[in-house]
């Protein structure tokens, strides 16, 4: 670097490159306790030394130079004639039990050396420390985007949630933790606002870095810190090994996102599930009560989410012979917890919140070609059997979204967002957490319900969700059948339809393995198909159609098509109300 001419022209983009690769060397020089001096970059008035801190120096930007000056020490010379500013930064800071003492908190630092603060938590062989880095411009390599820098309350609160929240991880895995702590060594905190829901992400080009919004509560922290480590682990070994063919086609499920992931993705959402499910299963066996049921829900979800990523990618046929060794690590633990407790109604609720997540991703990504879904509708006018014809498997990999990673290793590469480590994604699956930690919550069917649980925005849920939850499974259904035959021609209603296909699976399933009945089957295995042809009978007629009798004649119910030869539609009319015949 001392051979570019740094007085002469040079790319801006290079210089701020260059520029900040100096400041790394000086900051790694600092930690060591090595002499150094070296060329960096004055960007936006300041030096940025990463992991330590910022010196503010105002005035114009441009190369300066910064040299050791004794323990801990360094001297910058900035541009010109101007003279040298000193300062003294630290890699250990003086602490209390959460944030540092030195440097004021606030935008209008200027002039002066500013730390970046430490919060702490445990002792010994499980000290726990997270440098807060809230000044770094570098800092937003997630994608998400980064908090200013934080007050001190914001800061004492980040304290308060650790000094809380660390205990639960080292209950719930010594080892692991002690692997934690040596490992993850930065918090970034993201922006808050506008958001309605917790998120966190990690990135393999700052290992050991987590970025994350202010949890809700220490739980949530614990959470997010076993979640992101699983991140963390996963991505330096694929910094050594190949687990994958890199296929960057974003066309798999994942129950924890909302959009197709590339096979890279959903590997990594599984693992940190899994881990995820591992700290729940923990929390489950360590508490009673309403808590005891909530972990129990959080663990049986997980577990089964994690059991539908891997059977997606065990089909994806993108593994490698080490992935498939490495998934078959993954299905042998989960094999393992196959025989935890989880009382019947809880892992009934795990099933079920899954199978809704998942029914509104197939409604959303897997659209049936309309010249099928008009062959399906003229067979079921005709009396004919069902003949399932052409049903897209996969959802068409195009556009941005699709094309985000690329290679092997471009997942953790890039950025990792994961919105809601928990499982309340979804307005119903809220509700039922909520239900599980008071049942008096729901118990009366009716709205409202109290705002601000976790997950929730105003307005989320309906009448009909509440129903659901309370246990009142025929009037939710009809609550979301009116909800679809009102709705607007053309204008989808996903979570209707698929609140409706839950409220019949709860109805109808029943043994051990909560199978649905051949009646109900479809909503399951079918919702595109169902959810097509009720559609297109809406749109064409303004009449809603029978969709359990739909149901049975798409699952191949032997009495399905009794009544049906002569072409009648079990129907009502839109807006009147939506009963099902």
């Amino acid at each position: 670097m001392d051979q570019v001419d740094l007085a002469g022209p040079l790319d801006p983009v290079l210089g701020r490159e260059l520029g900040h690769a100096g400041a790394v060397a000086a900051a790694a020089a600092l930690r060591a306790g090595i002499p150094f001096d070296l060329p960096v970059h004055i960007r936006d008035g300041a030096v940025t030394l990463p992991g330590l801190g910022v010196l503010r120096l105002g005035g114009r930007d441009g190369w300066a130079r910064v040299s050791s000056a004794g323990e801990g020490g360094f001297v910058l010379w900035p541009p010109g004639q101007g003279l040298p500013v000193g300062a003294t930064a630290t890699t250990q800071g003086a602490t209390t039990q959460g944030a540092t003492r030195q440097g004021a908190a606030g935008p209008g630092e200027q002039g002066h050396w500013i730390p970046l603060r430490v919060l702490e938590a445990g002792n010994g062989r499980h000290r726990f420390r997270l440098t807060v880095d809230d000044l770094d411009p570098n800092r937003d390599c997630q994608v998400l985007a980064v908090a200013a820098r934080l007050d001190r309350r914001t800061v004492q609160r980040w304290s308060a949630l650790l000094v809380r929240g660390w205990p639960l991880v080292v209950a719930h895995d010594p080892a692991q933790a002690a692997a934690m702590g040596a490992g993850l060594s930065t918090l970034v905190p993201l922006d808050d606002r506008g958001r309605s829901r917790y998120a966190s992400a990690t990135c393999s080009d700052a290992l050991g870095a987590v970025a994350a919004t202010t949890p809700h509560d220490p739980t949530d922290l614990a959470v997010t810190l076993v979640h992101e480590f699983a991140h963390f682990k996963l991505g330096a070994l694929l910094d050594l090994v190949e687990l994958h063919d890199g296929s960057a086609d974003a066309v798999h499920y994942a129950p924890w996102r909302a959009d197709p992931r590339p096979v890279g993705g959903l590997l990594q959402g599984a693992y940190a599930f899994l881990a995820v499910a591992g700290f729940w299963r923990s929390r489950a066996l360590a508490s009673t009560g309403a808590p005891a049921a909530q972990a129990a829900f959080e663990f049986a979800w997980c577990r089964e989410a994690v059991r539908r990523a891997l059977a997606g990618l065990r089909s994806s046929g993108r593994l490698t012979r080490l992935g498939e060794r490495f998934t078959a690590g993954m299905t042998a633990r989960l094999d393992q917890w196959a025989g935890v407790p989880v009382p019947p109604a809880v892992r009934r609720w795990a099933i079920v919140m899954n199978d809704d997540v998942q029914i509104i991703w197939r409604l959303r990504h897997r659209r049936p070609d309309p010249a099928q879904v008009a062959a399906w509708a003229s067979a079921w006018q005709r009396g004919a059997p069902w003949d399932p014809g052409v049903i897209p498997a996969t959802p068409a990999a195009s556009g941005a979204s699709a094309r985000v990673h690329a290679g092997p290793r471009a997942v953790p590469r890039c950025a990792i967002p994961t919105t809601e480590a928990r499982t309340s994604r979804h307005p119903r699956q809220a509700l039922v957490r909520a239900h599980l930690a008071d049942p008096r919550l729901v118990g009366s069917g009716r709205l409202p319900v109290p705002e601000g649980l976790p997950g929730l925005t105003p307005g989320a849920l309906t009448r009909a969700d509440v129903l659901l939850i309370a246990g009142n499974h025929e009037a939710a259904a009809q609550g979301y059948a009116a909800r679809l035959a009102a709705g607007m021609p053309g204008v989808p209603d996903l979570a209707a339809f698929a609140g409706l296909a839950v409220a019949r699976r709860l109805a109808s399933a029943t043994g051990p393995g909560f199978r649905p009945g051949p009646e109900t089957a479809a909503f399951v295995e079918h919702p595109e198909v169902l959810y097509g042809l009720t559609r297109w009978f809406r749109d064409r007629t303004g009449r809603l159609p029978d969709v359990d009798a739909l149901a049975a004649w798409v699952g191949g119910d032997p009495r399905a098509r009794r009544g049906y030869r002569d072409g009648r539609l079990a129907e009502h009319p839109a807006g009147t109300g939506g009963r099902l015949h």
